[in-house]
């Protein structure tokens, strides 16, 4: 084996182990932020009671904790997908010893896809959770473009793959 795909493998056995341990990191913080959410609901004045002592704090309303909340909970959602899939990436290159697998193109096409939902999706339904909750958000709903233009990196990078997975599969069928 190749120096190169030595640290390759290196590289990604860290970026699964990373990957991992981001994904238990957001299921822990998913459940503080939906626990919180539950005590503003069943006790409506604890906020109210904890600005009384720091008046000079300007709390939100309980609305805008839950639209807050809501667009959070999506967020980390729509991340632990991709890190999943980072993850899955990560063994799959590690354990086969070439980045050029059919699964491997399948896990970043599946990535670019996660990134493109995400960047019309987080925006449009954090802005419905506001209205739901009658919050009444400035502008109107609009997509992120950051999300959509790395989207379509990771889908050119599954096409590179895509090509990179026939050359070595010609490549191996020679020898």
């Amino acid at each position: 084996m190749s120096e190169t795909l030595n640290k390759l493998n290196r590289i990604f056995d860290l970026a699964g182990t990373i990957a991992k341990a981001i994904m238990v990191l957001i299921v822990i913080v998913a459940a503080i932020v939906v626990a919180f959410m539950a005590v503003v609901a069943l006790f409506p004045d604890v906020l109210t009671t904890a600005a009384a002592a720091a008046p000079d704090v300007v709390l939100p309303s309980n609305n805008q904790l839950y639209s807050t909340s809501v667009a959070a909970i999506l967020n980390m959602a729509f991340l632990y997908i991709l890190l999943y899939y980072i993850n899955r990436l990560s063994k799959n290159i590690t354990k086969s010893n070439t980045p050029f697998t059919v699964e491997s193109v399948r896990y970043l096409e599946m990535m670019a896809l996660v990134l493109f939902i995400s960047a019309f999706a987080l925006p449009a339904i954090s802005s419905l959770a506001s209205y739901a909750f009658g919050v009444w958000p400035d502008g109107a709903i609009s997509f992120s473009l950051y999300l959509l233009l790395t989207s379509i990196i990771v889908y050119f990078l599954s096409l590179i793959f895509k090509y990179g997975t026939t050359l070595q599969k010609e490549s191996d069928e020679t020898l």
